[in-house]
């Protein structure tokens, strides 16, 4: 279930409708087409299908390339090993999920994306 602080309509929980569609497309016996669950005082059964969502992705969380060069280089410069590298952290995510990240626990609020960082570096042995 994706339940957050900008598509919650439960009163109760202290939440709002937060865009104009909350207040104009909501789903009702009158207006049985809306796009967006009744508001009202809690969330009721038959409008948690709308939060309803596959969470199933494919993510790329972290690679590391790298490259060592040959002793026969290295011996006239008297360094045992040298080792060049590039990683990179939460490359991409493949999936169909709304919401920022499908791993947060019940949606952990949604406030901030999952941080992507590249490293480069040499690792040098004496």
């Amino acid at each position: 279930y994706w339940v957050t602080d900008f598509n919650n309509t439960s009163i109760a929980d202290r939440r709002y409708a937060s865009t104009w569609d909350h207040w104009t497309e909501p789903w009702s016996l009158e207006n049985r087409n809306g796009a967006w669950p009744r508001l009202g005082s809690s969330t009721s059964r038959s409008d948690m299908a709308y939060y309803l969502y596959d969470l199933s992705y494919l993510r790329l969380k972290n690679v590391q390339i790298g490259y060592r060069v040959p002793q026969k280089l290295l011996s006239a410069l008297h360094i045992s090993n040298v080792r060049l590298y590039v990683s990179g952290e939460n490359l991409f995510t493949l999936t169909n999920y709304p919401g920022l990240d499908p791993e947060k626990p019940r949606s952990g609020r949604d406030l901030y994306p999952i941080n992507r960082s590249y490293s480069v570096g040499v690792n040098v042995g004496l």
